[in-house]
Order: structure tokens, then C-alpha cells, then sequence
């Protein structure tokens, strides 16, 4: 037998009392099975025939189907379960924002974006790091009954580029981000992603958002949806409709935001029945609809630049003609730019952070963002279109590049002007945003008052543009003077060092004793999957001998402190669930498979018991699949002093005048 939630027998028990009004009283209430997540319309759509040569769009931007929802993310195309959607992107790692702005998080648009951090590399590039993905990972809406598309694990090669050798290091993110898909996606469906519940709860303590149905709200709106079917089958045709909109008004006075899911009419009723709990909260798309009032996200893709030492640029997927629309770029705003200065700091003697004046550097998401040196405003992108690399504009002026009148630039300055040089593409505003025309007429004290998003780019094809072919745009003389002087002035970095990347494929853990004679570089951290389990929390029993641990001879430490590690294996966990934490190792098996550990507190988990204690923790029997290099806190090349930040030029004629707000 089914235990169903108080909330649902109260409002179950409800619909039973109406339906004995009705002489219905032989109705019984039964829960619905629980099937797991309704697909959404448009399911067995046969798919359109194309030609092999023809370019099959897999992502559109368009209008929500989400009722006052701005803009979402659609299928192009048939999604199998467990296929990558969206192909893909990159995370930028913010670091610590909060310790550079008083401990206070900043008011900021992009903390409705944010992720966190998923991978073990991301957690340790800074004690308090947020993440935004570009593409599915910004632009996708979240709704808690029909999210279809989750987050791979983030993947990380530091190795992109040689701090020893490459000025750019430290200039791009090295992580990438894929996104797949939970269930069957069907062309036409939007692409929901799953915020988690808290973020409707702090939005909600925030007065951002009001009701909003949860996933208990649509198993319980699914579990009496049959019971109310069952009410009106027996109610005269003339009475069914005022029964539905009555049995709505009961379960209103119980459960206002249950009482959104429920239907008004019959014919709310027969869709919510044939097609789930959440029809109504929709309005469905089609791929005609999507291909009028769409706009193609992913007619270009991420791969490495043909520029050495650029790190990834963007490529065209298809043939493109001059003038042709390439990509969309809605922007993320930020009013302020010294939200994103980093400064020096120090642990002073009482072991607190102080923050200096002393600026450092800037956020990595600087270097994807637009902006002007006579400007608090940043633009920053929130697709893959921002990472077209620069190429300088020799032939072609920038007056005819963001003209905001096509007619002022030369047809042959199009589609030959740059045919082997130079950018082959270019940013304007896009007409199909209509935010742009309120929010570019703002002053800037206007601005700084705006909370939600508006504004969007568009990556038009400056010439003809061959697939396969690398995407270039022109950041501005203003970006290429501060390149020039960032290579002139460039030295590398000192100190010992070593990529994780290079470091982890070598598979080498060294034994304490060998790392007095041969350390690991200063920037690696050796870290250990590791949790809590119950049963060793009281481990070894109190005695006062124990804590004289330090002067153990080392069989004698391991024998006392010791439990089983054979259960620390990658796997028994989800990968968004494991937790690393810093470790040494003791002894090792001739095959290298199996180690003795110690690990130690981990900074980002609740203080362990046996480091309440006082006492160590040991493993043996661990599994050598289980131990990682990291970077230490802080260390990573985004972190090296004097790479390059400088964000990407818009030209004069598009950066509007009136948010010049700061002496050049």
C-alpha cells in the first residue's frame, strides 16, 4: 500500500466529499503511479527528410514556453537519453567573489546564472567559487516536473597552454562543459534544466517569485487528476464544468500553489489527463514556430584555434554567406565592473583575512566580456559566441564594421575585403531582442537600477565563410594595444610547478618519505576520495594513549589509526556527490594498485570527528583510482599574476555614449 503525503490525503479526501454530493459516494481515491517525468508534446513527430548536405540546427533560441519566462532553449532535432545536447561549451571559474567585496556577495545579475562548481578541480581553484556555463548552462529555464538535460562533469586540461612559454596563460578557462540528455527528446521540446528546489526558495525569501508548483506539487496535482475524471463521468454534461471549477476552488482554500496545476474547464482536464501534470504550464512549441521566431545556437562549435597559443575558438559548422546570422549572444549585464578586481590579502595573527587595496588582477570573466575604458558597464556573453577569437581589422574599417547603417559599407568590402585576413565576422545588436531598444536608450544611473536581463548581440558573417572554418571578430585597437604591451612586458612566472593534467596521467603518488627527497611542485595538492561513515565516527575508542600519536613509531600510527579503505572507490558514489580531500600516503603495494592514506580536513566539509578530536585518519587497503592531483587553492594559471585581462571591444558606434561614466 501506498503512504501518500498529508498534503495529498487532505485534498484526495476532498475530492471524495464532492464527489458524494454528486451521488458518486462509490468513488474511491486512488494515487496514480508515480511514472516519473511527463515528455512533452509533440513526441512521435515524424521527422523532416533532409538532404545529407543540408545543415540540421540542434538548438534554437526562442521564446519560452513557460508562460512570462523570457526567452529558452529548444531541440532542433531527436535527443536520444544519455546523448550530449548542445555540444560543447566552457565554465568560467569566479573566484571568492564575496572576500573582494566587503564578505558581501555583489549585486549582480550573474548569481541567477551560477552553478557550482561540479568537478574536484573546480572546488579547488579557490575556496569560494561560482561558475558560469555559456549556452545551455545560462540560457536554459528550469522547470521541476519536466527537466530533461543535466550537467556532465566538468572536464579540465590544464595543459592548453605552458605558462613557461605561452603569454596567454591564465587568459581562458581551461575547464569544458557538456550537458546530455535524462530521458528521449523529442524535436520542438524545450530543454529544461534542474536549478534544485533551493533556488526557488531564496528567490521566493527575495520576493523575486511568488507560488511556484515544486515536484510534490505536480505528484500530488498527478495523484487526483483520475479521481476527479472519475467525479464528473457520473455528473450531468451541463454540471461537469462547474464541478471541475469547484473541486478547484476546495483544493485552493488547502493548497494555493497545487490548486495552479489543477483544471478550470473539461477541456483543461482531457489535456492534463492525456499528456501530464505540468500541459497547462505550457505553451507548446512547434518546430515550424521554432524555425519563424527561432534563432540556430549551434551552427558553430568549439574546438582549438588556428591561432597558436589562442587556446579553443569558435568554427563554423555549415557554409555562410556575407551578412548572414551566425549566432545569438544575449548579454548578462554588470553596472559595475570593480566587482570583478581581485586584491591582495593575508591571514593576519588572530588567523583572519584581511583584504588590501592593493588591486591584483581581475576575474577571469573579464576577458569574456564587452566593455570600454570609459565605461563602469560590462556586457558579458552567455553563449559560445563569445569566444570568437581577434583578429585586427587591416583592411576593413571598423566605422563599416559596426555601422549601425549596412548601406555605409562597401558590397565589396563584404564579401572580398577580408577574404584571407582579418575578421570574417562581426557583432551588431540584434533586432528580435525588443529589450534592446528601452535598455540602449538608458542612462547610465537607469542602468544601474535594471535587476533582470535584457540586451543581445548577434554574430553576423562579415564575407563568406566556409565550414569548418574558424570565426574571427575584431576586438578593438583598444584590446590589441593592451595585447601588445601585456606580450612586450611578459616574463614567466617563477616557482616550481607541474600541470595536474600532465601529472595525473603519469599516475605517480609518492609515499611521504619520497616526497622529502623529491616534492611535489608548490602549485600540486594530492587529495583522496573520502566520506564520513558512521560507524567510525567514535574511532579508536577514547584513551590517553592515543593522543601521544606523534611520537608512534609508524607501524605502531597505522595499526591504531586505521580502517578499511577498500570502499573509497570512484563509482560508489555519483560524481556530483564525491568529495576529495587532502591526503598523504604511507605505504604502497609493489603493484601500485592499493596505498595506505591519511587524509586530512578538508576546508570545504564539516570538521570530521576524529579532527574534533584531534586524532588522524587512516586508510588501507585504497584503492590508487581514487587519489587525484589538484591544483592548491589558488594556483591554477588564472590565478598567475600579470595574465592578461582586458575586456572585448564593441566599437564606439554600438557602446552607448550616455554610460560613459569614467574619465579615459
Amino acid at each position: 500500500m501506498k503512504i501518500l503525503p498529508s498534503s495529498l490525503l487532505t485534498l484526495t479526501s476532498l475530492v471524495s466529499f464532492t464527489a458524494s454530493i454528486w451521488n458518486t459516494s462509490n468513488v474511491v481515491v486512488l494515487a496514480a503511479e508515480e511514472h516519473g517525468q511527463q515528455q512533452q508534446k509533440n513526441k512521435n513527430k515524424k521527422k523532416k527528410t533532409k538532404s545529407s548536405n543540408e545543415f540540421e540546427c540542434g538548438m534554437y533560441y526562442a521564446p519560452s514556453s513557460i508562460q512570462e519566462a523570457g526567452w529558452g532553449v529548444f531541440a532542433g532535432r531527436d535527443y536520444d537519453r544519455n546523448s550530449d545536447v548542445g555540444g560543447t561549451s566552457i565554465s568560467i571559474i569566479l573566484a571568492t567573489l564575496n572576500r573582494y567585496n566587503n564578505w558581501t556577495n555583489p549585486k549582480i545579475l550573474h548569481y541567477d546564472y551560477f552553478w557550482m562548481p561540479d568537478s574536484v578541480y573546480q572546488w579547488y581553484e579557490s575556496l569560494y567559487g561560482e561558475m558560469l556555463v555559456p549556452g545551455l548552462g545560462a540560457l536554459t529555464n528550469y522547470h521541476p516536473w519536466l527537466f530533461n538535460i543535466r550537467p556532465r562533469i566538468t572536464t579540465f586540461n590544464d595543459s592548453i597552454m605552458d605558462r613557461r612559454t605561452d603569454e596567454g596563460s591564465g587568459a581562458i578557462s581551461y575547464y569544458d562543459h557538456k550537458f546530455f540528455a535524462t530521458e528521449e527528446i523529442r524535436a520542438g521540446d524545450e530543454l529544461f534544466a534542474n536549478y534544485g528546489e533551493q533556488w526557488v526558495y531564496k528567490r521566493q525569501s527575495q520576493g523575486k517569485i511568488d507560488l511556484f508548483p515544486l515536484a510534490s506539487h505536480y505528484k500530488t496535482s498527478e495523484a487526483i487528476l483520475e479521481d476527479i475524471f472519475r467525479i464528473i463521468r457520473k455528473v450531468p454534461d451541463e454540471s461537469k464544468d462547474e464541478v471541475v471549477a469547484r473541486l478547484k476552488a476546495i483544493i485552493e482554500k488547502i493548497d494555493e500553489t497545487t490548486a495552479l496545476l489543477m483544471p478550470k474547464t473539461t477541456d483543461d482536464l482531457d489535456i492534463l489527463l492525456e499528456e501530464g501534470p505540468a500541459a497547462l504550464t505550457l505553451e507548446p512549441r512547434g518546430m515550424n514556430y521554432l524555425k519563424y521566431y527561432g534563432y540556430c545556437m549551434d551552427q558553430i562549435k568549439l574546438n582549438e584555434s588556428t591561432i597558436p597559443g589562442a587556446g579553443r575558438g569558435i568554427f563554423a559548422q555549415k557554409h555562410f554567406s556575407a551578412g548572414e546570422f551566425i549566432a545569438p549572444l544575449p548579454l548578462i549585464h554588470v553596472s559595475d565592473k570593480n566587482v570583478f578586481n581581485m586584491y591582495k590579502y593575508y591571514d593576519d595573527s588572530d588567523g583572519d583575512m584581511i583584504v588590501t587595496d592593493e588591486k591584483v588582477t581581475d576575474q577571469l570573466i573579464t576577458n569574456y566580456c564587452f566593455g570600454d575604458s570609459r565605461s563602469s558597464v560590462l556586457l558579458c556573453g552567455s553563449t559560445i559566441a563569445m569566444m570568437a577569437n581577434h583578429q585586427a581589422s587591416d583592411d576593413l574599417s571598423m566605422e563599416c564594421l559596426n555601422a549601425s547603417n549596412e548601406d555605409t559599407c562597401d558590397e565589396h568590402e563584404l564579401s572580398e575585403g577580408l577574404k584571407n585576413d582579418g575578421p570574417n565576422a562581426y557583432f551588431r545588436w540584434a533586432e528580435w531582442d525588443k529589450t534592446n531598444d528601452e535598455w540602449l536608450s538608458l542612462s547610465y544611473d537607469e542602468l544601474k537600477k535594471k535587476s533582470g536581463r535584457g540586451m543581445s548581440l548577434e554574430l553576423i558573417a562579415l564575407r563568406e565563410i566556409g565550414e569548418g572554418e574558424e570565426i574571427f571578430v575584431d576586438y578593438g585597437k583598444s584590446w590589441s594595444s593592451a595585447w601588445k604591451q601585456h606580450v612586450q612586458n611578459w616574463k614567466p612566472p617563477v616557482g616550481s610547478f607541474e600541470y595536474v593534467t600532465e601529472l595525473e596521467r603519469s599516475g605517480i603518488f609518492k609515499t611521504l618519505n619520497e616526497l622529502r627527497e623529491d616534492p611535489y611542485p608548490d602549485n600540486i595538492l594530492q587529495v583522496c576520495l573520502y566520506w564520513e561513515q558512521d560507524r567510525y565516527s567514535d574511532f579508536p575508542v577514547e584513551d590517553p594513549s592515543i593522543h601521544n600519536w606523534r611520537n608512534m613509531s609508524e607501524a605502531l600510527f597505522i595499526s591504531t589509526f586505521s580502517v578499511p579503505g577498500h570502499v573509497y572507490r570512484r563509482g560508489e558514489l555519483s560524481a556530483f556527490e564525491e568529495s576529495y580531500w587532502p591526503c598523504d600516503i604511507y605505504e604502497r603495494s609493489e603493484d601500485k594498485k592499493r596505498y595506505t592514506v591519511r587524509i586530512r580536513q578538508s576546508v570545504f566539509e564539516d570538521e570530521a570527528s576524529w579532527s574534533q578530536r584531534g586524532l588522524p585518519r587512516l586508510l588501507t587497503n585504497y584503492p590508487a583510482r581514487s587519489i587525484r592531483f589538484v591544483h592548491n587553492l589558488e594556483s591554477s594559471d588564472q590565478f598567475l599574476p600579470g595574465a592578461f585581462r582586458h575586456p572585448i571591444g564593441l566599437g564606439d558606434d554600438l557602446f552607448p555614449k550616455q554610460w560613459f561614466d569614467l574619465e579615459d
